[in-house]
């Protein structure tokens, strides 16, 4: 009866799961001689139990989580950078991503929980303008309620609203 509750809390949570947070912070343009870093921390709490827990996704699909990645986009008067990288795979508890802007750049980013056949989990998509060379953090853990906790840096939210993307 515990590991059926269990698996149907964790099935609620994934369903619920298209988190958008934005911080921002006011920047000068930036010079492209001078590249800046943005690094992406991923970190997963009880990574034993996040990796073997079976989602639920919001088309009713049934997956594993099996990768962790970061996808961005780079937004400055000097002109526009992109790419995706995967952070952390299935086993492993945490991963760094480096993003090389110019200073001033807004930068996007996006962190997805992906499953099996490439199945989107759950997504936390973030903005920060970037004038110095900074890391930032985002904890995955698996659900310990129906709702998800998000931490990122020395906050920690409940997210418990559905939003179909």
């Amino acid at each position: 009866m515990a590991k059926l509750l269990r698996l149907t809390l964790a099935l609620l949570v994934f369903s619920l799961a298209n988190i958008s947070l934005s911080q921002v912070q006011a920047a000068p343009s930036g010079d492209p001689a001078n590249p800046v870093t943005v690094n992406i921390e991923v970190k997963v709490d009880n990574p034993a139990n996040f990796w073997d827990l079976t989602y639920l996704t919001k088309d009713s699909i049934l997956s594993k989580a099996t990768t962790i990645k970061v996808s961005w986009d780079a937004k400055s008067d000097k002109g526009k950078t992109s790419g995706s990288e995967i952070a952390v795979t299935k086993g492993q508890t945490a991963g760094k991503v480096a993003i090389r802007t110019v200073k001033g750049s807004l930068v996007n980013y996006q962190v997805t929980v992906i499953g099996t056949n490439n199945t989107v989990l759950a997504t936390l998509s973030m903005n920060v303008r970037d004038s110095k060379n900074q890391t930032k953090t985002v904890t995955i853990s698996p659900p310990e309620t129906i709702f998800p906790n998000i931490n990122y840096g020395n906050t920690t939210s409940s997210y418990s609203q559905y939003t179909s993307s």
